[in-house]
């Protein structure tokens, strides 16, 4: 089974790897029916291979296939992040370079070729992770389509979202509305993570997404401290 790369953002990546968060939601290849939500339905999904929308005014269809996207339920997934190349060490030949990410934890790489391309000091946008620097495997467990603010209290807390005791958010801006009680502050909190992530206004939006269980599979780090430091790039 072919592997498929998903991107998560820095502050993400602890909840992951720490398990607390589960689930993602993302938008892949939903433009189309994304540029007016409302006006489309989810018809029906055939055989769990293949979505169908269908316009409720002009009943257009539009079908996708979740293994053209992200994969199926099953389906391995890599993921990308933000990182930089360390440096390079003679006495270590089966490794070809030291890689960090922004937790700053780091591992030795074995690159299958052009390696060099990447040795230059400076953080490197996740879109530009070769599969080589990824220490993240994931396995989907799970996969529907809904709407985006139709995600539940579990579902927001299986995002990585955490509540702690007696906290407080509040949001005057459109779209959403101020919690101060343990009840709605997980929708709430991750429909400000999703405008930060986003851009303002798009929790309100309400798009169609992806939902997206998944568990981790495979974890690569290495935690020397001192041989980080010795073979850092100037």
């Amino acid at each position: 089974m072919k592997e498929k790369s998903i991107i998560f953002s820095e502050q993400l990546i602890p909840s992951v790897i720490d398990g607390s968060k589960t689930v993602t939601r993302r938008t892949t290849r939903l433009d189309k029916i994304n540029e007016c939500p409302d006006d489309w339905e989810l018809h029906s999904t055939e055989n769990g291979w293949t979505y169908v929308f269908v316009n409720r005014w002009s009943g257009e269809r539009f079908e996708i296939k979740p293994k053209s996207v992200y994969g199926n339920i099953g389906g391995e997934l890599w993921v990308r992040e933000t990182w930089r190349s360390m440096g390079f060490d003679a006495d270590y030949p089966k490794y070809d370079m030291l890689i960090q990410y922004k937790d700053e934890q780091h591992r030795w790489v074995r690159f299958r070729g052009g390696y060099k391309l990447f040795a230059f000091a400076g953080w490197k946008p996740s879109i530009h992770m070769p599969r080589e620097a990824s220490r993240i495997q994931l396995e989907i467990t799970n996969l529907r389509v809904e709407r985006l603010n139709s995600i539940s209290i579990q579902d927001a807390k299986a995002e990585g979202i955490q509540i702690e005791e007696g906290e407080v958010v509040h949001s005057y801006g459109e779209g959403l509305i101020s919690a101060t009680n343990v009840t709605g502050l997980p929708i709430l909190k991750y429909a400000l993570l999703w405008d930060h992530l986003h851009g303002k206004g798009e929790w309100k939006k309400n798009p169609w997404v992806w939902v997206i269980d998944f568990k981790v599979i495979n974890l690569e780090i290495t935690t020397n401290k001192k041989e980080k430091e010795s073979h850092v790039l100037r």
